[in-house]
């Protein structure tokens, strides 16, 4: 274990990723946009919103027979949400931007105790749906691409996008 949650903590991460109706096999995917003066900009060196969704389309037809399960989304910036669900209309996307637009938040207000708050619960609920999902999708260019493949059981179905070293780490696991 990397670190052991609060019970308080605990629950509330579970409640929430109930609420996204995660009670079946699904996919993770995490990607981060570079936020540059509240304009969003793909990285450089950073993995487009299409390539995760061809990536999940090999996924989807490899581990669950061509049916796409939902998706749940982790990112820094809720925008990305609309640009996934045009890119694959009949999929279901699940995510906390669906809740709140945490960037916005993030963007436009402090830094006081009740912004940090929402941001770790973001971040729990985050980094444990990436965990325990069975296919996860990941962003070469987060740090939340390495904690998600440590807390992993299934390393066997993670796949890193973009600059990364990692999948030459997951395939000699």
């Amino acid at each position: 274990r990397m670190w052991r949650l609060k019970p308080f903590t605990r629950a509330e991460t579970c409640l929430a990723l109930e609420s996204h109706g995660l009670d079946d096999d699904f996919i993770a995917m995490n990607i981060h946009m570079k936020t540059d003066h509240n304009i969003p900009l793909i990285h450089d060196n950073e993995t487009s919103p299409e390539e995760f969704i061809s990536t999940a389309r090999i996924m989807i037809d490899e581990f669950f027979g061509g049916v796409a399960p939902k998706v749940f989304v982790a990112t820094n910036d809720c925008k990305v949400m609309k640009k996934f669900r045009k890119l694959a209309e009949n999929w279901t996307f699940v995510s906390e931007c669906d809740f709140e637009d945490y960037y916005t938040a993030h963007a436009t207000g402090g830094h006081d105790v009740v912004e940090a708050d929402r941001r770790f619960r973001k971040f729990f609920i985050e980094i444990y749906g990436m965990a325990i999902s069975k296919v996860y999708i990941g962003s070469g260019a987060t740090n939340m691409a390495w904690w998600a493949f440590l807390m992993r059981q299934d390393r066997w179905s993670t796949t890193v996008l973009g600059p990364t070293v990692l999948n030459d780490t997951v395939s000699t696991w």
